[in-house]
């Protein structure tokens, strides 16, 4: 091809795919291919914040809560009593919610007399906690449980995290929890999985057992099936660990 028609074909040919583009970046497919890009980022941060943005974005997204199902008032009626009890029968006066999401469910937890500091990857949900809970005596950081070893704290919660994150990820973050000097750790298990799977990308999900391999935790201090109402239950329950693990 002569040298001037292969320039006006390029000038054609970049045009073209310049329109296309624009076109694609101001509609919904980009968002979408957006969200995908990130929900298959290794960075566990850039996963969670993209499910955060994801929510927020669906019009029936606020109707509860951004943070799933699991974190409804119907689905967390066993969770809500179960935080309750380990509060008042261990003496708990500091406690670590990583993550709290936007505290749907754990608002109605009564915590008098308890220090709450909320922990969460997602900087919109950090701003909008602290302007939601101003002068509530509740504190909120962020923080990525896989990266930062918190401060020590009587209790650490873990609901609904660990499953979404891959066997090294919830490795290190259990290691952290340990290495905070807090006295005990109530996470999110699944006793009736008898085999442990991984995940590809953070922020998918699986049902995980922490007694099971590879994270082989000792029996749990205290074991509360949640009762959860959906299919995807599968004995989900809270465990009770003494720290460090």
């Amino acid at each position: 091809m002569p040298a001037g028609n292969w320039s006006a074909h390029s000038g054609y040919t970049w045009l073209i795919m310049s329109s296309l583009s624009r076109f694609i970046r101001g509609t919904s497919l980009w968002r979408r291919y957006q969200r995908y890009l990130k929900k298959h980022s290794r960075d566990s941060k850039d996963a969670f914040t993209a499910r955060y943005e994801y929510e927020v974005s669906r019009p029936e997204g606020r109707k509860e809560t951004v943070c799933g199902i699991g974190s409804t008032m119907e689905q967390t009626r066993v969770a809500r009593e179960t935080v309750a009890r380990v509060v008042r029968e261990y003496g708990i006066k500091s406690m670590l919610d990583a993550p709290c999401g936007d505290l749907n469910w754990m608002k109605h937890v009564p915590l008098d007399g308890v220090r709450y500091t909320g922990g969460d990857v997602v900087q919109q949900m950090v701003d909008e906690n602290r302007a939601k809970f101003a002068g509530t005596g509740r504190e909120f950081v962020l923080m990525n449980i896989i990266e930062d070893v918190p401060e020590a704290a009587d209790l650490i919660l873990c609901r609904d995290c660990l499953v979404h994150l891959p066997g090294a990820d919830v490795k290190r973050a259990l290691a952290n929890f340990s290495a905070s000097g807090s006295k005990y750790l109530l996470a999110t298990t699944f006793p009736a999985t008898s085999q442990n799977t991984d995940l590809r990308f953070p922020g998918e999900w699986r049902a995980i057992n922490l007694q099971a391999a590879p994270f082989l935790l000792p029996p749990p201090l205290l074991l509360v099936d949640e009762e959860c109402p959906d299919d995807n239950g599968h004995s989900k329950s809270l465990g009770l660990w003494k720290l460090p693990l």
